[in-house]
């Protein structure tokens, strides 16, 4: 029988992860007015640069500078209202991460992006880090230095499900520290500067991630 906090925990994972599904569709379907899809965001690029590596860094580049304005946006009171079940600057963050690794996959040649181990592998990249590293701190085996191409096979139903539990768990403490640097109640543009520097930190981190996993290491044998 679980406790409460272990129930409380499975809770916080399952709001976590609907949240992030509600985003990836909107990302993915260009729902939200006034935004680019990942695939329209991703051409846009494709259009500018030839070059798939310069193309993604360049995205990358403008999504951290996005992010680092709107945290101190959000820290204000916020702008994104999709999603009652999170925490506004969690969910506008959250948006913004998405749609850049998403646009990323698909300047790496991804086409399907509704497929569900890609969004396994891009929920890993909102971490930082590698399918395989994650898969590990899960208790799932999978070697350290695998393509792309030869990953998505490997990963079955059952890894799929603790892989997401693991993602859900790491975004509810990477994204708790958010309320942690809140120093700003007292002072909102101090507030609004340190949100602001963990959200363009946090989104080139991720960024990096994406790059690594969907252009570096997409083809290698």
């Amino acid at each position: 029988m679980k406790t409460t906090t272990e129930e409380t925990n499975d809770q916080s994972q399952s709001v976590v992860l609907k949240g992030i599904d509600k985003i990836y569709e909107a990302v993915v379907s260009g729902s939200v007015p006034g935004t680019d899809s990942a695939t329209e965001l991703a051409e846009s690029y494709l259009a500018e640069y030839k070059n798939p590596l310069d193309a993604a860094n360049a995205l990358v580049r403008w999504q951290n500078a996005k992010a680092a304005v709107d945290g101190a946006v959000t820290s204000f009171g916020g702008f994104l209202t999709m999603l009652a079940t999170l925490p506004v600057n969690v969910a506008s963050v959250l948006f913004i991460q998405i749609r850049m690794v998403a646009a990323v996959a698909y300047i790496g040649g991804v086409r399907d992006l509704k497929d569900d181990k890609l969004q396994t592998v891009i929920k890993c990249c909102l971490l930082g880090e590698s399918v395989s590293s994650v898969a590990k701190k899960a208790g799932v085996e999978i070697a350290q230095k695998v393509a792309l191409k030869k990953l998505m096979p490997m990963i079955s139903g059952k890894m799929l499900t603790k892989i997401n539990q693991a993602v859900g768990f790491r975004l509810i403490t990477k994204f708790g520290s958010k309320g942690v640097i809140n120093v700003g109640k007292g002072i909102p543009l101090l507030g609004a500067l340190v949100g602001a520097v963990f959200d363009g930190v946090s989104t080139n981190i991720v960024g990096n991630a994406a790059i690594e996993a969907f252009i570096v290491n997409r083809n290698e044998d």
